[in-house]
């Protein structure tokens, strides 16, 4: 299936829940970029995905500390796919990416040791699943393996320490030339520690290990004496001191000069060491590039368990579309139980103003759903919730509701917020209308059509009109529509179901009003105390209640206003 849209992805949040799917590599991110939602036609990978979020998330229950320490090394992982790029190219590695591929491989065995202490247990009855194959460790796709090639390759003493070195052991002739070196360098300090004594003996001084020696600038006397030394040479001095360093001598002049050339072999003999290290990881660049997918997968898929775990959320169940008309499932379904927004509901947490969130549920068919209430009802976040469950459902994620059933949507279509385009010159009118069309056009397909506030920026009388045109077209279609609105009769039309957010029915005002005569800055903290944001379905206009002059009231509009709103509403317009 196509990615959803940027706008889809703006107007449901998606990005809020996207940042909460925490990985720790490089390749995890590579992955969670990479998330492509789950179309009708992949129902069955779908069902695979979240049998492997499933596993994975009972595992995590099960074996808090080894995923804790899976994370750590997650955390210490790099992105060597650029070395690995090099290596395919045929050229020859750094010392420092050896080191890196080594600490790669290090991470690798310390993975694969982790995941085999894992114990296959099942805990939580939300999770609940006839298959206990489904929970015996972790999934083939994400299982990292260790390479003892790589180690014994790079780690050749197999110490195991996190460092790596051009190791003598790695050619004969490497050694042989770093014996001589070391050889010719302990000579050259030999030498010079014989003429660093002499010169104490000689001049009654202390001259530092590293060859040096400082003297106050107010000792003239042993200046003067050290000026005219031949084995020692003027080096710095400061506003206090002046510093001589040792001189070489002839002997330690050549001895320094085979060392220069000596270290000329060395890294001749380290490049040919490096060169046939790089030979030997080229062969094995397809277990390595195996197992960062396997990394990768490993993270994305621990990400998604410690977000089902951290948000309370629950395996969708999802439906097959075509089922046999037997089951009353032909035609897809959409059943959220107890669902939240998640992007709202943390920040009503955040408010520490007592508010609760208050989670909704629904159900939707192909047709068209319309949703009413007053203003600070909760319909728009409601309308984004099924679009944003509906989403992380695809993605293969598990839920923020108590439950949900979902055939998967061939589509997501938004028009949400204010639409006005200055850039094309269209007001709010025009661009809703031109979304509105783009949706008729997809609406033969099982996709969901969110539209909020439906012909909101024109008359009254000509947006009924248009409005109650488009639902009886959409009704007739293949695709699940939800609309908000606040034209009356729009949600009484034939086939058109009809919820109502509950609001206020069930408010004692004479007790609120009553409160906030002692305190009339009061209004709002009452009306989030007092609103219920669920939703029940109306099957008569009888029934539905008014709440925006009680909302009004509550936000403290004057009284006289408030007796010549409801004077207005209840007499016959002539």
């Amino acid at each position: 299936m196509k990615p959803f849209s940027l706008e889809v992805f703006k107007n449901l949040d998606l990005e809020d829940i996207f940042e909460r799917i925490v990985v720790h590599t490089p390749y995890g991110e590579s992955e969670k970029k990479a998330m492509l939602p789950f179309g009708p036609e992949e129902t069955t990978a779908l069902i695979a995905e979240l049998d492997n979020v499933e596993r994975i998330t009972a595992l995590i229950r099960d074996n808090r500390y080894a995923f804790v320490d899976m994370r750590g090394t997650f955390s210490r992982i790099k992105d060597l796919r650029g070395t690995f790029l090099r290596l395919k190219a045929g050229e020859v590695l750094a010392v420092t990416e050896l080191f890196e591929i080594k600490m790669l491989s290090l991470a690798m065995k310390k993975l694969s040791e982790t995941a085999a202490t894992l114990k296959a247990g099942f805990s939580g009855a939300a999770f609940a699943t006839p298959s206990s194959e489904l929970h015996k460790g972790l999934p083939a796709d994400a299982a990292v393996h260790a390479l003892p090639e790589v180690d014994q390759l790079l780690d050749p003493a197999r110490t195991g320490t996190p460092t790596f070195y051009i190791y003598d052991d790695y050619a004969p002739e490497l050694k042989a030339v770093r014996d001589r070196l070391r050889a010719l360098e302990d000579q050259i300090q030999l030498e010079r520690k014989r003429i660093r004594g002499a010169l104490e003996a000689r001049l009654g001084v202390k001259i530092r290990p590293s060859g040096e020696l400082a003297v106050g600038k107010d000792d003239r006397a042993l200046i003067e004496r050290l000026n005219n030394e031949p084995d020692l040479v003027y080096s710095a001095e400061t506003y206090v001191n002046i510093t001589y360093r040792l001189r070489g001598n002839e002997a330690i002049d050549h001895m320094c000069s085979l060392v220069e050339d000596l270290r000329s072999e060395e890294e001749s003999a380290e490049f040919e060491v490096r060169k046939i290290l790089s030979q030997t990881l080229r062969a094995l660049l397809p277990f390595l590039e195996e197992n960062i997918r396997a990394i990768g997968r490993l993270d994305l898929l621990t990400a998604k368990g410690y977000f089902a775990i951290g948000f309370d959320c629950v395996r969708p169940d999802i439906i097959p579309p075509k089922t046999g008309a037997a089951d009353g499932l032909a035609t897809g379904v959409l059943e959220i139980t107890e669902g939240r927004h998640l992007k709202v509901e943390q920040q009503v947490k955040k408010a520490g103003d007592g508010a609760r969130y208050t989670a909704v549920g629904l159900s939707l068919t192909p047709g068209v759903t319309c949703i009413t209430g007053a203003n600070m009802g909760g319909k728009t976040v409601t309308l984004k919730m099924v679009g944003m469950l509906t989403a992380v459902a695809q993605y293969g994620l598990f839920v923020p509701a108590k439950a949900m059933r979902l055939t998967p949507r061939a589509f997501i279509y938004t028009s949400i917020g204010d639409l006005q385009d200055v850039d094309q010159g269209l007001s709010t009118f025009g661009a809703e209308i031109l979304k509105v069309s783009e949706a008729v056009k997809l609406s033969s397909s099982p996709g969901l059509i969110l539209i909020d506030e439906l012909a909101r920026g024109t008359n009254p009388k000509e947006g009924f009109a248009i409005s109650m045109a488009i639902v009886n077209h959409l009704k007739r279609a293949a695709a699940m529509t939800l609309i908000t609105t606040h034209f009356d009769g729009l949600a009484d039309a034939r086939e058109v179901r009809h919820l109502q957010v509950q609001g206020l029915s069930f408010v004692d005002f004479k007790s609120v009003l009553l409160e906030m005569e002692n305190d009339p800055e009061k209004g709002i903290e009452l009306l989030k105390r007092s609103m219920d944001y669920r939703l029940k379905e109306i099957h008569s206009p009888e029934e539905v209640p008014k709440d925006a002059i009680h909302i009004a009231a509550l936000m403290g509009l004057d009284d006289g206003i408030l007796k010549e709103a409801r004077r207005i509403l209840v007499t016959p317009r002539g």
